[in-house]
């Protein structure tokens, strides 16, 4: 392959020849015609060893101070070349928070972003993918997590939000305290009277499994918040629960109704029941609010199945005088179920 200076018949050149812009012009066209560029894309393509293959070495050196990315730019100026879509970027350039900003910027209108939230779901694929995957070989960078919040340090993030989190993250319990004082929110829990609430699948489905794969919820509680009494918390908790199928069972075992079974819970699709009577599709369920959504959502469903559910409000105390009262209420409708199992209404008096 002949040089630029062969073809030009030019045998030695100075900073003065470089210096001219036509003589660079001559370089530009002859580069292009020699390498194949068609579109200012393919400089893309192009490495160091391309250019001085073909006697330009001494052009990047004087013109360009030994960056030749800069010289497809000077003469493509309605293009903008995109730094990190060349084979390498210059030593240091990811060091930059500010290239390292923009490249994320340009990241999101290529796949489309439409919020800071679509972040959380990057992986490291989507770098390599996208040439940004030697972001991650330069330190300190982590992860991706670690990225984003040296690059938009303005925004605030939520690590556990993340597909990976940085490394050693979930060992800071002051890191475990802040995800489970937003999953109490989250949930619409009262912390921490309402722990006992918390189920594996909370976690699951609000970014802390990590927390939940080899230790209880009650040991994750206990060591994020040492100064709780957690055993005497829970077990308050649990209290209604218990009370409210113990005084259920009681009376259903009363000459009158005598069901064979009282089921603690039922767990169908979205539904969940706390004391269920199957003989009389029967149950109660303690509920934060009578108004929220999955309370009315749960009593339609109920109601299209021909279930008979009394919600009561979680932080009613339950009695069993209670309980009787409202299954004396009910127990019209409860006696006209069972007249269809040939049960006598006879015995109505028990439960007067």
């Amino acid at each position: 392959m002949r040089t630029f200076q062969e073809v030009e018949g030019v045998r030695f050149v100075d900073n003065g020849y470089w210096k001219n812009k036509e003589n660079r012009r001559k370089a530009y066209s002859y580069a292009e015609k020699t390498l194949a560029i068609k579109v200012p894309e393919d400089w893309y393509k192009i490495k160091t060893r391309d250019l001085d293959s073909i006697g330009l070495s001494s052009l990047i050196a004087i013109a360009y101070h030994g960056s030749w990315k800069r010289f497809p730019t000077e003469f493509n100026p309605g293009f903008e070349f995109v730094p990190w879509k060349f084979s390498t970027v210059p030593i240091g350039f990811w060091k930059n928070l500010d290239n390292v900003r923009k490249y994320f910027e340009w990241l999101a209108t290529v796949k489309g972003f439409t919020s800071m939230a679509d972040f959380y779901n990057l992986k490291k694929s989507d770098l390599i993918n996208n040439p940004g995957g030697g972001i991650l070989s330069q330190k300190p960078y982590l992860s991706i997590a670690e990225l984003l919040k040296l690059a938009f340090p303005e925004h605030d993030w939520v690590e556990w939000k993340f597909a990976r989190v940085t490394n050693g993250f979930w060992e800071s319990k002051t890191n475990q305290r802040m995800y489970l004082l937003w999953l109490f929110k989250e949930l619409k829990l009262k912390f921490p009277d309402e722990a006992a609430e918390l189920k594996k699948n909370d976690f699951e489905n609000n970014y802390g499994a990590t927390l939940v794969y080899d230790q209880t919820i009650t040991e994750i509680l206990q060591n994020a918040f040492e100064t709780y009494d957690w055993v005497s918390i829970l077990q308050k908790c649990k209290s209604r629960h218990e009370a409210l199928a113990t005084y259920v069972s009681e009376l259903c075992a009363k000459p009158m109704l005598q069901c064979s079974r009282v089921l603690h819970y039922l767990v169908k699709e979205n539904l969940s029941i706390n004391c269920y009577v199957p003989e009389l599709r029967f149950g109660f369920q303690l509920v934060k609010s009578l108004d929220q959504w999955e309370s009315i959502r749960d009593s339609a469903i109920c109601q299209s199945e021909g279930i008979k559910l009394i919600q009561l409000p979680e932080e009613l105390v339950v009695t069993k005088k209670m309980i009787k009262k409202i299954m004396t209420t009910v127990y019209p409708q409860l006696k006209r179920s069972k007249r269809t199992k040939n049960v006598s209404s006879q015995n109505a008096s028990i439960l007067a």
